[in-house]
């Protein structure tokens, strides 16, 4: 199942979505059964993601993504059995805004997924652009991508499958105008042996549900939370502060604050309600709007397409931890961008106006600015001023993220976790 979505800046080179220049910065990697693994995209506490072409007779291609868990933990019966967790739920869900699982296997002690490729951006990228232009999205678009979104929110719930880690980078807009959930990988599912059991962290805290937060038991009601959260942020760019968001139309913030009552008897009770609440917001051929506005951002990014992937980390990514000076730390310093490299995206950005930034942790960890490559810490940057999100992966798959105002030149800033 596109269990978790990473999204790669890319320009349309032919048949892969990302640009030849990317393409020749990955590094090249070998054939695995059927598959043909041509480049490396990311690694994590659990998988391996990478752009690869299932190959056949004749000439037979087929570009795909796919995700391998990482041979040294090939032997370690939880990472195996969260892994089996995902796979049998992928195979069961085939819906048009579900991205798709295309395969399942084993080649010598490695086992892996192969999901569709898609090309477009996530809603992160999204929000992201337009914080920059102070525009937020237009309302008749949020309530397009709600729509879908209660679309394949209902098809899950009505399998019983609760999604759990509902955030922006977890909806995928397509060049098409169809819009995909990613990321089912704290997903709660009849029969899974791992996620169903108690303690499993909940997903991003900027978006998770109050009960979901304290560790209660979650239904279907959490996932509407969260989706509240999502459209909040579409349409003010900024989470819920519990203030009242300016210029949003009055039947659209009701639906809104109903979405992100604390209590989850005071929500609406399914997707279906939600949809049908925003049936008269909602555009009446919200295909084309959609891919209207796709390829509005895509140029509007200097032609960047997105491809996207299963897990950049493990199998959950839990909500931050309790601020401590031992968590992931970052304050402003004396850095070079050239510390990162050319995977980080904010290394195009100008440097002019960027501000020195060290990204740590207080243990071994590997850090993500902005959805970049992870990098080994402490790591050295520089970050134009404004808000990034800043993701660290510790030992044993835990990840913990956060957004960050870098606010200028001069300023000392340490953000713990």
């Amino acid at each position: 199942m596109g269990t978790w979505g990473l999204t790669a800046s890319a320009r349309n080179a032919p048949g892969a979505g990302i640009s030849e220049a990317r393409l020749a910065s990955l590094p090249r990697v070998e054939l695995m059964g059927k598959y043909r693994l041509d480049h490396r995209l990311a690694e994590g506490g659990m998988a391996e993601v990478f752009l690869a072409t299932q190959v056949g007779p004749e000439g037979y291609e087929k570009p795909v993504v796919v995700k391998r868990v990482r041979p040294e933990l090939a032997s370690r019966s939880d990472f195996i059995q969260r892994f089996l967790d995902e796979a049998r739920l992928s195979a069961r869900l085939s819906h048009p805004n579900v991205v798709q699982t295309i395969d399942f296997g084993r080649a010598g002690e490695a086992y892996y997924l192969a999901l569709e490729r898609l090309d477009g951006l996530d809603l992160h990228a999204v929000v992201e652009r337009r914080r920059a232009k102070g525009a937020p999205v237009p309302v008749d678009v949020a309530a397009a991508v709600a729509v879908a979104a209660c679309d394949a929110l209902d098809y899950l719930h009505g399998l019983n499958v609760l999604h759990r880690d509902l955030s922006p980078s977890n909806v995928f807009l397509t060049r098409q105008g169809v819009v995909k959930l990613l990321d089912f990988g704290i997903a709660k599912a009849p029969g899974n042996e791992v996620q169903t059991r108690s303690g499993v962290r909940p997903g991003k805290a900027s978006y998770a549900a109050p009960e979901q937060l304290a560790g209660a038991a979650v239904d279907g009601r959490a996932d509407l939370y969260a989706l509240g959260a999502v459209l909040h942020e579409m349409l003010t760019l900024r989470l819920p502060d519990g203030t009242a968001p300016a210029g949003v139309p009055p039947d659209l913030l009701s639906v809104v604050d109903r979405l992100l009552e604390r209590e989850p008897a005071r929500r609406y009770q399914t997707p279906g309600a939600v949809r049908a609440a925003l049936a008269e917001l909602a555009p009446s051929d919200p295909v084309s709007l959609l891919r209207s506005f796709a390829a509005a951002e895509l140029e509007d990014g200097a032609g960047a397409a997105t491809v996207v992937a299963p897990p950049t980390a493990g199998t959950a990514r839990p909500a931050p931890a309790p601020r401590s000076r031992r968590g992931l730390w970052i304050a402003v310093g004396v850095a070079a961008a050239a510390a990162v490299g050319a995977s980080f995206a904010m290394g195009a950005r100008s440097a002019a106006a960027s501000v020195p930034v060290k990204v740590g942790c207080g243990q071994p960890c590997r850090v993500s600015v902005d959805g970049s490559a992870l990098a080994p810490a402490p790591l050295e940057l520089r970050l134009p001023p404004g808000r990034h999100r800043v993701r660290a992966l510790l030992p044993e798959g835990e990840w913990r993220e956060k957004d960050v105002d870098v606010r200028g030149a001069g300023a000392n800033e340490a953000i713990w976790f």
